[in-house]
């Protein structure tokens, strides 16, 4: 489990994909049942930083606790080679 600036969580599952792009998509469990926009921002570029140098794109899939991690995700952040982050969710 991480700790990233009081919001904690962990890894579940990393599969690389692409032939010509190289991708990563990360699982990620939030321990934490609210975690604003910009914490997701700095979890995606924690874990580009971390994890994803070799690639040219990371998705990084957030659950919160006990969400199934085969259903939806509760958000999604992605972050290229240009280290600009995006994150995509519903409130």
């Amino acid at each position: 489990m991480v700790e990233d600036d009081a919001v904690f969580y962990s890894t579940r599952d990393i599969r690389d994909f692409g032939i010509g792009m190289k991708h990563r998509t990360m699982r990620v469990i939030l321990m934490n049942r609210e975690v604003s926009e910009e914490k997701l921002r700095m979890i995606t570029k924690s874990l580009w930083e971390k994890e994803a140098q070799d690639v040219d794109e990371l998705v990084a899939l957030f659950y919160l606790p006990d969400m199934l991690i085969e259903s939806t995700a509760y958000a999604i952040g992605s972050c290229m080679k240009d280290g600009e982050v995006n994150i995509r969710y519903e409130r």
